[in-house]
């Protein structure tokens, strides 16, 4: 099974032609260092989607709902994600169903 997030993040042209995603705190970071300014082709970021996987691992147990949803709650507990950190929670529908159910 595989746990996959979308997540929006800020993106910084670079002068040598790369975009990176990073932090507002690693983007300080760099732009303090002695000449690190330089780094940076404009110092806005552009907001862009990243999509992570979050857990991906073999899945013995019978696929019921409620075993998904008790293997989606033990991810998230892991990667310390609370409930108000969704703004949507989906999951393949094949023999299991939506969440919502």
């Amino acid at each position: 099974m595989a746990f996959v997030i979308d997540l929006v993040v800020e993106k910084y042209a670079l002068t040598n032609g790369l975009t990176l995603a990073m932090s507002r705190q690693t983007k300080a970071s760099l732009a303090n260092k002695r000449g690190g300014g330089n780094v940076f082709l404009c110092g806005v970021p552009i907001l862009g989607n990243a999509e992570l996987v979050l857990n991906f691992e073999r899945f013995n147990d019978a696929k019921t709902q409620e075993n998904i949803a008790d293997w989606m709650k033990e991810t998230c507990e892991m990667a310390k994600l609370k409930h108000g950190d969704f703004n949507q929670l989906a999951a393949d529908g094949g023999e299991v169903g939506s969440v919502a159910e």
